[in-house]
């Protein structure tokens, strides 16, 4: 059985504020999309292994396999459904897949899980792995939706005699509803000035997706009043304060711009893209469905795979935009 929260809808998102007709192919596919339909399927008797769900012994790819897993993981997966020992749990709301402990992940796709099965059910609980527990952002955020999580232990099986399972929207195409709805969440946590800052998010300390000229581009944003922080370095209550005191935000690609979430409604991002043959408008998606004002520039990588492409940020392009905007 399932309860349909939303059918399908097409969304239609606005230019970037300084869009180019040259820059076409970088956007052409986030402008017009389907957004399929938000449900929440309800299961008896439903398994957990791992970060697989199981209804009797069929595997619901749909509901924890956003991306595609390998026949060796699915295989295993059965296994250790046979294998593993039981723990029975009456309730729980079930909204992973195998990319949700990611930092953009949690935030753009679980967290909107969560609200679509809180409105069928606020009373459940979320069913979330025993290792998730090391994240504050996700206790936190548990804690700003005004619900809990039942930790289980992945070497059993758990089996869940009422189990709601929302959809799975397309990865990085968000419903502006339910983002908003996250955003929301957080703002008794943040306070009410008026954002006055300007932060360049750094992924120096980052293993890939790197800006192979920051120096250069530091020393530039200095001059306009920047100021350079590593996420990395802050708590998650800290980050929040932070891009709440934020009216420009500049990164290259990566979960630091995650945080543009907690930025007050018309707040500027500047997303330092990189010039890859795969397109990901993540952060160009976000920000629309946050009402942001989204600008960017097209920067030189060393790879035309966008999760491992590090830049030479164009500082001619990027001085000259901040020069309209400023």
């Amino acid at each position: 059985m399932k309860k349909i929260l939303k059918k399908e809808f097409t969304l239609l998102r606005i230019n970037p504020a300084n869009y180019s007709a040259t820059d076409s192919r970088h956007f052409q596919d986030d402008f017009d999309v389907s957004i399929i339909e938000n449900h929440v399927r309800m299961y008896k008797n439903a398994s957990i292994v791992q970060l697989y769900l199981f209804n009797w012994f069929c595997l619901q790819k749909t509901y924890c396999l956003t991306r595609k897993a390998s026949s060796i993981k699915k295989i295993k997966a059965y296994i250790k459904f046979f294998i593993f020992k039981k723990r029975k749990i009456n309730e729980a709301i079930w909204v992973l897949d195998q990319w949700s402990s990611g930092y953009f992940h949690w935030f753009t796709e679980v967290l909107p899980r969560i609200i679509s099965g809180m409105e069928v059910n606020k009373e459940v609980k979320v069913l979330l792995p025993l290792h998730f527990k090391q994240y504050d952002f996700m206790l936190e955020s548990l804690g700003a939706l005004k619900t809990e999580a039942v930790f289980y232990d992945i070497n059993q099986r758990i089996v869940v005699n009422k189990l709601f399972a929302p959809s799975h929207l397309q990865p990085a195409q968000f419903d502006p509803e339910y983002i908003l709805k996250v955003r929301d969440a957080f703002q008794p946590c943040v306070t009410s000035n008026l954002p006055e800052k300007k932060i360049y998010i750094s992924r120096k300390k980052a293993n890939r997706r790197k800006v192979i000229n920051e120096q250069e581009l530091h020393n530039m944003l200095i001059a306009y009043g920047f100021i350079t922080v590593y996420m990395e370095e802050l708590s998650f209550s800290n980050q929040q304060a932070l891009m709440n005191e934020t009216k420009i935000l500049i990164s290259n690609h990566g979960a630091g711009l995650t945080n543009m979430l907690f930025m007050k409604e018309g707040s500027t991002v500047i997303e330092l893209k990189a010039d890859t043959l795969d397109i990901n408008n993540c952060f160009f998606n976000l920000a629309t469905a946050l009402n942001h004002q989204y600008y960017y520039t097209i920067n030189q990588s060393d790879s035309n795979e966008i999760q491992k492409a590090n830049i030479m940020v164009d500082l001619i392009k990027i001085e000259s935009l901040l020069n309209s905007i400023l």
